[in-house]
């Protein structure tokens, strides 16, 4: 077992918090990029109204950058609860989703419909133009393998790595299990 992280004012029940919330960060960032890439597979298999293909590819990316903004919250609270073998790691993980504009996106165009800066709509080409801000050279294919590449997931590059090793330290060093997820 690891030498327990020492963080003042750390109680069990702290960790337990600690530890819970990193597991549903892991668990919603597995289930949006997943969701995406069965569905691509399925559209891929038996093609679609474009429209649907449209909404589900909006569906999971929304939710994974909604996830990466709760990551954000998490690392800004409980920072000092990471383990030190990936604390640089996790500090490099929240400047990158700060760098490619995630919140600023989550707070304009995930979470509204009315831009408060142009009191007008957002527009189509005014969230495809943030979202390709997000993206940078990649597609939503690239982007979905920087959060998870079942195919070849790789820690520090892929976000899920991560968070998962952050997660399993946070579990290890305490002797938690999967039984005490429940209990908080």
């Amino acid at each position: 077992m690891k030498t327990p992280i020492y963080v003042p004012h750390r109680s069990r029940k702290k960790m337990l918090e600690v530890f819970r919330l990193a597991n549903d960060i892991h668990l919603d960032l597995l289930t949006g990029s997943r969701t995406y890439e069965i569905f691509q597979r399925l559209f891929s298999a038996k093609p679609t109204k474009e429209i649907i293909e449209v909404g589900v590819r909006r569906m999971a990316l929304w939710y994974v950058i909604l996830t990466l903004t709760k990551w954000t919250e998490y690392y800004d609270h409980y920072k000092l609860f990471i383990p030190d073998d990936v604390r640089s790691d996790a500090k490099k993980l929240q400047n990158d989703i700060n760098a490619k504009g995630i919140i600023k996106f989550r707070n304009i165009s995930v979470g509204h419909i009315w831009d408060k800066e142009t009191k007008m709509p957002i527009t189509f080409k005014e969230t495809e133009s943030r979202i390709q801000q997000i993206l940078g050279p990649e597609d939503i294919d690239g982007f979905m393998r920087w959060v998870n590449d079942p195919a070849g997931n790789q820690f520090p590059r892929n976000v899920i790595c991560v968070v998962e090793r952050m997660r399993d330290g946070i579990k290890e060093v305490n002797g938690f299990t999967e039984n005490d997820l429940m209990l908080t």
